[in-house]
């Protein structure tokens, strides 16, 4: 047997063993999904042409039935990511939907301090409908039951001492309890990445309400 013989036989054995050799796959794998950080987050398009779409599936997979396309740098919220570390849910539409981490670059976004809090939420719940609004960490301003639009300024803000994933935050009229938990509205399937618990202070008309919170820029 001559040396060329010997290495051909040589190079086959190892790629029988490993199967690595001249492999190929559609599917993005786990080097190709953006770092992860602690979700909800916010995302961009990113990695494809600008005469191009990310596909929007409804479910992670390429397989899942094509619901819309996304142009390169839309901005997306991320509430979850897949098993296989491979696609994102996304909320589009008002709806659950997934698309490969591949195409997606993470956004830093402002964060309330002392906490890892998004510093730009809008909040909200159903029956009753209510809406909070907190922008750039600051100000929040609250609508609903019945009551004219108000603002306040926010007056502190903590993080719970043995759950780093749950915040309060405060203003003159309301407190509220937050955390970094898959959250459903009550009136569809969407599911949000933060929950919230809301406490008018009020002596003479506290309430007390519950609902879902999403990042806005």
């Amino acid at each position: 047997m001559n040396l060329k013989t010997v290495v051909g036989a040589l190079l086959l054995s190892i790629s029988t063993a490993t199967g690595c050799l001249a492999q190929n796959t559609d599917e993005p794998t786990a080097q190709m999904k953006p770092a992860m950080v602690a979700l909800p987050a916010l995302f961009s398009v990113s990695g494809i042409s600008s005469d191009d779409v990310l596909n929007v599936r409804s479910g992670p997979s390429a397989k899942f039935r094509d619901l819309g396309d996304l142009k390169l740098g839309t901005k997306i919220e991320v509430t979850q990511i897949a098993p296989n570390g491979q696609w994102a849910r996304i909320i589009w539409n008002e709806r659950n939907a997934w698309v490969s981490n591949r195409f997606l670059t993470h956004v830093p976004t402002q964060q309330l301090l002392n906490t890892k809090l998004p510093a730009n939420l809008q909040c909200f719940g159903t029956e009753p409908f209510w809406n909070l609004k907190m922008v750039q960490g600051k100000e929040i301003t609250f609508e609903g039951l019945g009551l004219l639009p108000v603002s306040e300024p926010l007056d502190w803000e903590r993080v719970s001492a043995n759950h780093t994933l749950r915040f309060a935050i405060g203003s003159a009229s309301w407190r509220a309890l937050m955390q970094k938990k898959i959250c459903h509205d009550g009136m569809s399937d969407t599911e949000y990445g933060l929950q919230i618990d809301l406490m008018g202070t009020s002596a003479s008309d506290a309430v007390v309400l519950s609902g879902c919170c999403r990042l806005v820029e």
